[in-house]
């Protein structure tokens, strides 16, 4: 499957949409609960791989804060990885399928868990 199609009918473009609202410039509707849960048990493998590769980043990332400054380019290239992995989850969760979920860490967890009446009355969505 090419990787702007894995989002199905919600794929989104990059990994700026994570502040914006569900609908917000993609002139698609939110996921329905039933399509989200769906969604959950196609890719639960891929979000699980991806929120693992976001925790691998985040510590390594939070110890360069400490020890590099921001401009040097140990703290930069920790940065990049950090950014890179929370741009994979957030290509795996785009704003349609999270329906109001903040990504970190509401939608990472529920969508690793893919508890179907978790995912089906998620935030900003009636029960399907």
């Amino acid at each position: 499957m090419p990787e702007g199609d894995l989002a199905g009918p919600w794929a989104t473009a990059g990994a700026t949409g994570a502040t914006h609202s569900a609908t917000a410039g993609s002139g698609r509707p939110p996921a329905s609960g039933i399509d989200r849960y769906f969604y959950c048990r196609v890719h639960q493998d891929e979000v699980q791989a991806a929120s693992a590769r976001l925790a691998n980043a985040a510590k390594p990332w939070i110890l360069a804060a400490k020890r590099y400054s921001p401009q040097s380019e140990e703290y930069l290239a920790i940065r990049r990885e950090y950014e890179t992995a929370v741009a994979d989850l957030e290509r795996l969760l785009p704003p349609q399928i999270r329906n109001g979920m903040d990504l970190l860490p509401t939608a990472a967890k529920a969508f690793s868990r893919c508890d179907r009446e978790e995912l089906e009355t998620a935030a900003g969505a009636p029960a399907a």
